[in-house]
């Protein structure tokens, strides 16, 4: 009698607020996901946010298509390869052929280089730093700033320029060493919940101007 009263009792407590449970589950849903996805240690800061749908709609620099994850786990994997990817972006060399219609005037141009998301995701990007520069007779040039930067390829996140810095100017036999700061961002469905990350980084490229 008593192991009856016992079963009946606890299929009341399990079955009873079953319902209840379910709707606060899927209303801390996205605070679950954000919060663990937060709390991981990629070895990289990512800041994890709520795609809105106006943000979504509305065009930004190299757009891309939500990535889709069945579950929370697989968006981990991802994140923490994209985060090794980055390791692989060493300093770029590129030597830069000076056009003679560049002489003695401020000339607009831009570098591209090879920048796969690492040999781990199978990625292939192009990274590209716009500059103006002066070249004089002499072949000597001053890169006056660094106007923007944008990545191009397939690429499982966008890029958008912040800012650039000229490091060091170049001299007669040596590169000068340009920089971009921008900001990554990767948007995701994880299960169904549209998610976003942002993720700051600089790129590095040593231009040698030849003539």
């Amino acid at each position: 009698m008593f192991k009856r009263i016992l079963a009946g009792f606890l299929a009341v407590i399990l079955l009873a607020p079953f319902t209840t449970i379910s709707i606060k589950a899927s209303e801390l849903t996205a605070d679950y996901v954000l919060e663990a996805l937060s709390a991981f240690d990629f070895g990289r800061e990512f800041e994890f946010f709520l795609l809105e749908e106006d943000i979504y709609s509305q065009p930004f620099s190299g757009e891309r298509a939500l990535l889709e994850f069945d579950t929370l786990e697989e968006a981990k994997e991802f994140f923490q390869l994209f985060a090794k990817s980055l390791d692989y972006n060493e300093i770029a060399t590129y030597i830069y052929d000076i056009n003679t219609s560049a002489l003695s005037r401020d000339w607009n141009d831009f570098v591209t280089w090879w920048a796969p998301q690492s040999p781990i995701l199978n990625i292939a990007v192009w990274k590209n730093l716009a500059f103006n520069f002066r070249a004089s007779p002499s072949g000597l040039v001053t890169v006056n700033e660094v106007i923007g930067s944008w990545e191009t390829g397939i690429s499982a996140a966008s890029w958008t320029h912040n800012f650039g810095n000229v490091v060091w100017q170049p001299g007669h036999h040596t590169p000068a060493r340009l920089s971009a700061q921008g900001t990554w961002l990767i948007s995701a469905s994880i299960a169904g919940l549209q998610v976003g990350s942002r993720h700051n980084d600089t790129w590095i490229v040593d231009v040698l101007f030849a003539r």
